[in-house]
């Protein structure tokens, strides 16, 4: 797995054993990324500075995201995952790509995030309960944005239908993007 731009661009990410072999990982496509951080950088409703922000990467995986983010710019992120595994490689991927960081283990939508962050993007596994990402959604929008924030929900499109009314009673949804007949990002405003 690669970093795709920016000053880390071409650098490898290392998967351990377990997260090669495991059915249920899904990271991000290298397409996904690709319209996600061209519409942060140049769709006029969800534009937003990525040079200097401070990102929250939930349920983070690989970190791939998060990685993409520091390598475009941001100024620090902080990785969140269930998987003490997952958190353990993140660690050894950021110190080889010496970024500014911070990594732990968390459990949404019991986690809490005491610091605010101007970028969250979300990704929960596709299989989480539609209660779980709700109950995070609402708990980082209300303790963890900064005003000005977005807030990034990476979704199954089969899905998409089925929650979207739901994080609407949460956060205005400013931009729905379907990548794929398999997913779909939402893009959400504080307020």
């Amino acid at each position: 797995m690669k970093i795709i731009s920016g000053t880390l661009k071409g650098r490898n990410l290392t998967l351990s054993s377990t997260q090669k072999n495991n059915e249920q990982m899904r990271p991000t496509t290298s397409y996904t990324k690709n319209v996600l951080f061209n519409l942060l950088s140049q769709n006029p409703v969800v534009q937003i500075e990525i040079e200097g922000a401070k990102v929250l990467d939930c349920f983070c995986g690989t970190g791939a995201i998060g990685f993409e983010f520091s390598s475009r710019g941001a100024s620090s992120v902080t990785f969140v995952d269930s998987d003490e595994e997952n958190i353990a490689q993140v660690h050894k991927n950021a110190e080889k790509l010496e970024i500014n960081y911070s990594a732990r283990v968390g459990f949404f939508p019991h986690c809490k995030i005491k610091e605010e962050f101007d970028i969250i993007f979300i990704d929960p596994p596709y299989i989480a309960a539609q209660s779980q990402i709700l109950k995070t959604l609402e708990n980082l929008k209300t303790n963890s944005l900064v005003e000005n924030g977005i807030i990034i929900l990476e979704l199954p499109n089969t899905k998409k239908s089925n929650i979207k009314d739901n994080v609407s009673k949460i956060t205005k949804i400013i931009l729905e993007w379907e990548v794929s007949d398999k997913t779909v990002l939402l893009f959400l405003k504080k307020s």
